[in-house]
Formats: C-alpha cells, sequence, structure tokens
C-alpha cells in the first residue's frame, strides 16, 4: 500500500492479457491512466511465452499465437505494472510443461508474482496422497475440459462446475453436437466448441428473424433472446438478459475423476444450475447498455 496507515487496499483485476501484434507495449500505455491509483493489479495470462515445446495432441485450438508467443510479446506486462499474474489457463499447457515452466520462469524474474497452474495439480495430488479425498471433499470454481486433460489422474479430483459440457443424457441435440466435433477434432467437444456454435448461429437466427444485418439493430433484437433446443444444447432455454445481454446459460456442477469408458469422460454433473440462479442481477454488475444515438 502507499501509505502505510491507510485501512483500505485497492485491488483491480483484469481479464486476459494477450496481444498478438507488436508493439505490445503501446497498450499498457493506453490502460495506464485507469490502473494508475491502485494497490494491486491482478491479471489473467491466456498464452505462454517461450520458443520451446512442442504442440500436444489432445488441443482443439489452432497451432501459433493463439497459445504460444515468443518472449518479447511478454514485455506488455511489465510495461503495464501488473502485480501478479494467474497462469492457470485452458492454454497453459498447449506446448507441454516446459513453455508454460519458462514463463513462470520470466514472470518471477520481472517481480511479478504468479498464481494457478502447478500450484492447484501439486495440491490436488497432495490431497490424493496423504488420503484426505477419503475424509472431506475438495472442490472449486471452473474446471475445464482442456484443464483435465492436462492434469494426471491424480489431479482429476474434486467438484467443480463447467460452463458447458458435452455428456447430458436425455437433452436434445447434444450427443449429435458432440458427435459432429469429435468427428473433425478426434475428441469431445469442450464449451469452447459450444460457445462459437452458439454465438455464431444466435447471430444467424437474429439476422434471419430481423431481416438486416444493421448490428444495432440485432444487438436490440438480442435482448431477451432465449436460445431454441438445437442452439442451447442444454437444459431449459437460456437466454441473453435483456439488461446486459449476458447470456444466461447453465452452470453445470458435478465431479471430476479419471477417465471412465471414453477417455474425455473425466466429469460427471450433479446439479445443473440454470443461469438465471447463478448469476447476480443487471443492478449488481455495474454494466449499463447504452444505445447509440
Amino acid at each position: 500500500m502507499e501509505n502505510a496507515n491507510d485501512s483500505q487496499m485497492k485491488v483491480l483485476l483484469a481479464g486476459d492479457i494477450a496481444p498478438v501484434r507488436q508493439p505490445v507495449d503501446r497498450l499498457a500505455d493506453l490502460i495506464k491512466p485507469d490502473i494508475v491509483d491502485r494497490d494491486y493489479l491482478i491479471a489473467q495470462c491466456e498464452r505462454v511465452y517461450s520458443e520451446r515445446g512442442a504442440f500436444q495432441d489432445w488441443v482443439t485450438v489452432p497451432r501459433g499465437t493463439w497459445s504460444r508467443l515468443t518472449e518479447d510479446y511478454a514485455s506488455v506486462w511489465k510495461a503495464a505494472g501488473v502485480n501478479v499474474a494467474s497462469v492457470a489457463s485452458n492454454h497453459a499447457l498447449d506446448y507441454g510443461i516446459d513453455p508454460f515452466l519458462d514463463t513462470i520462469d520470466l514472470f518471477r524474474s520481472w517481480g511479478i508474482n504468479v498464481m494457478g497452474g502447478g500450484d492447484q495439480v501439486s495440491s490436488l495430488k497432495q490431497f490424493v496422497q496423504f488420503g484426505l479425498d477419503k475424509q472431506m471433499a475438495v472442490g472449486g470454481a471452473l474446471f475445464e475440459l482442456e484443464s483435465i486433460r492436462a492434469v494426471p489422474d491424480s489431479a482429476r479430483v474434486g467438484w467443480w462446475t463447467m460452463e458447458w459440457w458435452w455428456d447430458q443424457p436425455g437433452v436434445p441435440h447434444v450427443a449429435e453436437f458432440n458427435a459432429s466435433i469429435k468427428k473433425v477434432t478426434g475428441s469431445a467437444a469442450t464449451a469452447r466448441n459450444w460457445f462459437g456454435y452458439a454465438s455464431v448461429q444466435t447471430l444467424a437466427v437474429i439476422a434471419n428473424q430481423e431481416k438486416t444485418l444493421d448490428a444495432p439493430k440485432l444487438a436490440h433484437a438480442l435482448s431477451g433472446f432465449k436460445l431454441p433446443p438445437e442452439i442451447a444444447l442444454q437444459p431449459g432455454a437460456p437466454e441473453y438478459r435483456a439488461g446486459d445481454h449476458q447470456l444466461m446459460s447453465t452452470v453445470f456442477v458435478g465431479e471430476a475423476h479419471p477417465p471412465q469408458g471414453d477417455p474425455d469422460n473425466m466429469f460427471t454433473i450433479k446439479t445443473p444450475v440454470p443461469g438465471e440462479k447463478a448469476a447476480g442481477s443487471v443492478e449488481s454488475t455495474g454494466c449499463k447498455i447504452q444505445w447509440p444515438a
């Protein structure tokens, strides 16, 4: 803290930092006026910075800058004055463990603290090693399919949530969608696959409904739009909430475990929670839609 007598600490949380075009430091210059009045800045790292590693067979995203960049692209972190980097991302291990460790070493060499990633894996392995899984439950917020694929069986344990899951017995169209993705990628569909599919299909439906590609008109039509079953691919009819256009999609609560049959069967849904019950109110988000004149 800047003043030892202060009774409060101001912490800023930033989303994904991953610019892929130089000069990356110019982006830090743009945000500096808005982040100068803070004690701590924590940001999410969505790339690894290294020239080592090999693209893993199970990865479903494109090769190249999607997951890995050279170290010179990481300078934006130092230029922005980030204090803590969260390295637990869906793409941390797309090129194996070496680039991931290089990224951690790079951040630490700049005095940037690191959280997530290997620490979670080690903790879960120790939880099982010491037999604590027989005495109590362990869990957390989000544990994606890509992340479960990347960790050993000993870390596939505990109660977590998924943004979407490929195995939903009895839910219309899910099995067909998963089969179509698996035909292309060789692996089960991930939440990323569904996000892209739902986004494109929603745009198509809204555009056909409104008979236009005018962006403001499409955005207005999106308010309160409910996904039809063939797009929703989950229980109920999630909608784009009118107040802020946040998609009220289901939160899938369940238990992680080693593969059972299908190599991607590493999570069992126990309770699907409707998005409107999991999300806060529009007012609590601080977001407001302002329409152009």
